[in-house]
């Protein structure tokens, strides 16, 4: 996915920290927490409709409480808190879809799109996310 880092399996989305995470579809717990010291607080589901797909959740603050192995939660479910736990240098989400052994593109599967923001919207959308990138200290 990011072929600067060709280890690294997902994306990492920059959030501050305790923002909501939502389970983006009803899927079966398969396992939290493993490998803490990379992965710090972690959470692994297995979708219901594909089920040989696995998301992966990690880095967060906090798993919610709902969250159990075994147990299948339905989308849009609070499944935890964007952290800063584990192997990170910031608060955000590193979010990864695998099949088997296979990494798979997020932004595909998810069937996101880009398009442009109109010329007149652009200089407010600019001064907007100025005001969202102070919430984030730079190093």
């Amino acid at each position: 996915i990011l072929k600067m880092r060709p280890k690294h399996k997902g994306v990492d989305f920059k959030a501050p920290i305790g923002t909501k995470l939502y389970l983006p579809f009803r899927s079966r717990v398969v396992r939290t927490t493993w490998n803490f010291r990379y992965n710090g607080n972690c959470l692994e589901v297995a979708p219901l409709h594909k089920p040989n797909l696995r998301i992966m959740f990690l880095h967060l603050q906090k798993i919610a409480d709902s969250v159990k192995v075994g147990r299948v939660l339905p989308a849009n479910e609070v499944i935890g808190y964007v952290g800063n736990t584990g192997r990170s240098t910031a608060p955000h989400l590193h979010y990864q879809i695998m099949d088997g052994r296979k990494v798979i593109d997020p932004f595909r599967f998810h069937e996101t799109y880009t398009r442009a923001l109109p010329e007149e919207q652009r200089a407010a959308f600019q001064q907007h996310r100025r005001q969202l990138d102070l919430q984030f200290p730079t190093r």
